[in-house]
Order: C-alpha cells, then sequence, then structure tokens
C-alpha cells in the first residue's frame, strides 16, 4: 500500500475534514468528464446527461445522515420529502434509482457530488479506500441487509473514497488481492 501512496501522491489523500463539504449537492449540477475518448468515457458522459436531465432542485445528495445508518450519504426528492433506498446488486456496488432509467452506484454518486476530481480528463473512477475498516463494513453489510455486496464496496462514505484512473484503480486492486 505504501508503494502506492508513493506512486500516486497527492492523488490518493483521503478526504478527511468533512466539514469543507457541502450538506448537500443537487445531482443535475454534476460535471461532465472533458478531453477524454473510450467507452468509459463516452458511458460515464452518458449516466451524466441523463441526469441533468432530471429537474433541478428536486434531487439531493447529502453527505450523511441515512435513516438507516448515520454515517453514510443518502438521496433525497425534496419536492415529494421521499427518501430513496439503498439496494443491493448483482455486481456488488450499493445503488439507488433517481428516476426510471436513472441509477447510480452510491460511491460513484457521492465522488462525483464531494469530492473534487483532480483530472476529469483522466480520472473517471472512484477508488474504495478502505484502509482499516472491516469492522464498519460488516457493520454496513448487517444494518443495511445487503447480501450480494462485496465487503470492501459498502463503504461510500466521503473519506473512505478518492478518484483514479482505471490504470490506479487496476494497481490498488491488485496490491490488495497479492496482501
Amino acid at each position: 500500500m505504501s508503494e502506492q501512496f508513493e506512486l500516486f501522491g497527492d492523488l490518493f489523500e483521503a478526504k478527511t475534514d468533512l466539514d469543507t463539504v457541502p450538506d448537500r449537492f443537487d445531482v443535475t449540477e454534476i460535471s461532465f468528464f472533458v478531453g477524454g475518448s473510450g467507452n468509459a468515457f463516452e458511458k460515464a458522459n452518458k449516466k451524466i446527461s441523463d441526469t441533468k436531465n432530471l429537474p433541478s432542485n428536486r434531487y439531493f445528495i447529502y453527505k450523511e445522515g441515512y435513516s438507516k445508518m448515520k454515517e453514510f450519504p443518502f438521496v433525497k426528492n425534496e419536492k415529494t420529502g421521499t427518501t430513496y433506498a439503498i439496494g443491493d446488486t448483482k455486481h456488488s456496488y450499493p445503488t439507488v434509482g433517481l428516476a426510471q432509467n436513472v441509477w447510480w452506484d452510491m460511491h460513484k454518486l457521492v465522488g462525483h457530488a464531494f469530492i473534487k476530481n483532480p483530472d476529469l480528463s483522466r480520472m473517471f473512477q472512484i477508488d474504495h479506500i478502505n484502509e482499516d475498516n472491516i469492522v464498519f463494513c460488516k457493520r454496513a453489510l448487517n444494518t443495511l441487509g445487503f447480501k450480494r455486496a462485496a465487503l470492501h464496496m459498502v463503504d461510500f462514505r466521503i473519506q473512505n473514497l478518492r478518484w483514479c484512473t482505471n490504470s490506479q484503480n487496476q494497481l490498488y486492486k491488485h496490491e490488495i488481492s497479492n496482501s
């Protein structure tokens, strides 16, 4: 792990000061990725475009306060007062549906809303840091009742996420699997 931090330096610093993060974010204000190319770039921007087409000032993500586990971010429809359920999916990531055909993995939505992306032209992925938080992740799985979510993917709190390139993410996965 220390080699990863040396290799990527400041790009992999965890966000620990939540006081500097706004309490909520209108999901229609998510920024597009710029200057990139390829399938991942196009797919990510398509999801962002679909989200930007939702009514503004309605769908907000809050940095914490989810009713089932207060440490977690959540999405609320401000017009109806509905807090959206966070689902357990077959691809291992907790997700939320904002509208028909507008589904987000929670870690990606949290990243777009609350974590500054240092390079919108290359960093299209959100990495789960998961340093020494296995007890928290197990509690989250049990509390949220997830059966299919992977242990290391269930923690979508701001302080556990960071932007990265695909190669950085693959390197990190390789280091984890070999440790």
